[in-house]
Formats: C-alpha cells, structure tokens, sequence
C-alpha cells in the first residue's frame, strides 16, 4: 500500500517544492518542459524555479505529475508535497 504524507491524493490542488541540489540538469528541464514532453494540454501546473528550489502547484490536478517525477528518477523523499516557496 501506498501512503502520502502532506498530500491528499483526490484533492483539486496540490503543489511540491524540490532543492535543485538534487536534480540533474535534465531532471529539471524535463520537469519545466513537462506540458510539450507529454503533449499535455490541460496546463494544470505552473512550474517556477528560483536559485534554490523548483516549485510545482496547481489549482486542478488532473496530470500524474508524481509519476512523472518518478519516471525522471527524481528522489521521492526530497519532495516536499503540499509546501511553497
């Protein structure tokens, strides 16, 4: 079984920050290019980045971007779900 800490996983917003310590250069071009990687056109999250951290919200979630985020290789447990800047 899967369990969630800080996020709600039917919830209609989420939002995750991520130190860019600990993403590659590909990992975090590959998250702020999600929408034209994956053809998505729901355009649900907004993705910035600062000189520190790479933040991820949306006020509809309808993309998996947790998997996305998987599938990149992306550490999980430096993901912090449901925080901002």
């Amino acid at each position: 079984m899967k369990v969630r800490n800080g996020f709600v996983s039917n919830s209609s917003s989420s939002s995750f920050i991520i130190s860019l310590e600990y993403l590659s250069h590909y990992q975090i071009a590959s998250i702020e290019d999600y929408r034209e990687i994956t053809n998505d056109t729901d355009y649900g999250w907004s993705i910035q980045t600062n000189d520190k951290y790479l933040k991820g919200s949306t006020s509809m979630d309808n993309f998996d971007m947790e998997g996305y985020l998987e599938g990149l290789n992306v550490d999980m447990s430096k993901v912090e779900w449901g925080k901002g800047w």
